[in-house]
């Protein structure tokens, strides 16, 4: 006998998407699922553009987040704890919805009591130039078989088991699902990657500023993790990027001082010869080393090595950023660490104080 599907809340998130979170409600709205049993819920994170004013046409539940250092992590622990059901789908304004992706998903969850979490596969809506090749990855997903995974991607859950491991951490910017999986997997719970869409996904790159822009965001997130590694000695994923971003801050650091160096001790040749170690040298590097990996992977590698000199203006930036906002009072490696201080921050300004 069919089960019958149960209510679900799914939680958008969004900052500054007034130009997709149209398009991402009414995919939404047209999905293979009881109308009456979907629970939408949107959570804003500091947004400038009319994104509130989109989401009021779609639901009456939108709750404002408004912290100095906004991240996904802290808008999807808003939306898990203002959920009312047992099941939760966690998705994003420039993401569309595929119409069948959630049905399968929830039914997946109802015949199989030792999975926790269903995952699918996105795809690009512009899959060309700059948006083709960061999603390299999504492209090799849509071609794998259905199996067990470290990260969800969005996906859907069932809430409890969020509950248990304390939702996400609030204070990651870049890798929030990377974190929140090895947390997932190590209290014994299990994600399923379906080879089924989840839906079509928007990068936005359309050019050269775009790239920069998205490099530079990088480094933000990673410079805040590398300090972050600091207090939290027993957390891999954040430790993971320690000796990954002292390494490129060493290196770009080094490279930049030596070119202004031989710069104004009018070495024009020299100079020369640290650009070229940049742009030929140090790529090939990176091919030798990634020999193995498939076509797509490379071009990945090398762009991000040519960009790293963006992420590297962003470690820097959060650097000076950190260390301004301490003198003012405001500490970004306090521990917002989930759901249980994010609930008893929501209490407290609920009753006043």
């Amino acid at each position: 006998m069919k089960k019958v599907l149960p209510e679900v809340s799914i939680v958008v998130i969004g900052r500054n998407e007034g130009k997709n979170l149209d398009q991402c409600f009414k995919s939404i709205s047209e999905i293979n699922y009881p109308c009456d049993k979907v629970e939408i819920i949107y959570v804003d994170s500091k947004s400038k553009d009319d994104s509130v004013e989109i989401a009021k046409r779609y639901t009456d539940k939108i709750f404002l987040e408004r912290s100095y250092w906004p991240t996904a992590g802290e808008a999807f622990n808003r939306g898990i704890i203002e959920s009312s059901n047992d099941f939760i789908h966690i998705t994003a304004g420039d993401i569309q919805l595929h119409p069948d992706y959630l049905q399968t998903a929830v039914q997946t969850l109802l015949k199989r009591e030792d999975i926790q979490a269903v995952t699918g596969y996105f795809y690009e809506k512009k899959p060309k130039g700059w948006n083709k090749l960061i999603a390299y990855r999504r492209e090799e997903d849509s071609i794998t078989n259905d199996h067990y995974v470290q990260t969800p991607n969005g996906g859907t859950f069932r809430k409890k088991s969020l509950i248990k491991i304390n939702g996400y951490d609030e204070r990651i910017k870049k890798g929030q699902e990377t974190e929140l999986g090895i947390r997932f997997t190590n209290a014994g719970f299990k994600i399923l990657y379906m080879h089924i869409p989840q839906g079509m996904h928007d990068f936005d790159l359309n050019s050269l500023k775009d790239m920069f822009l998205r490099y530079v965001r990088n480094g933000i997130s990673s410079g805040h993790l590398f300090l972050l590694s600091i207090f939290e000695k027993n957390n891999a994923f954040i430790q993971s990027f320690r000796m990954k971003v002292l390494k490129q801050i060493v290196i770009n650091t080094s490279l930049l001082i030596l070119f202004f160096i031989f710069f104004i001790m009018k070495k024009p040749m020299i100079c020369l010869l640290i650009i070229i170690l940049y742009i030929i040298l140090i790529p090939i590097y990176v091919l030798l080393k990634h020999r193995k990996k498939t076509k797509g992977q490379k071009k990945y590698f090398i762009i991000n090595t040519y960009f790293s000199v963006f992420t590297y203006l962003g470690i820097l930036n959060f650097l000076f950023t950190y260390f301004y906002l301490k003198i003012k009072g405001i500490d970004l490696m306090k521990p917002k660490l989930g759901l249980t201080l994010k609930k008893r921050d929501i209490e407290k300004s609920n009753n006043g104080s």
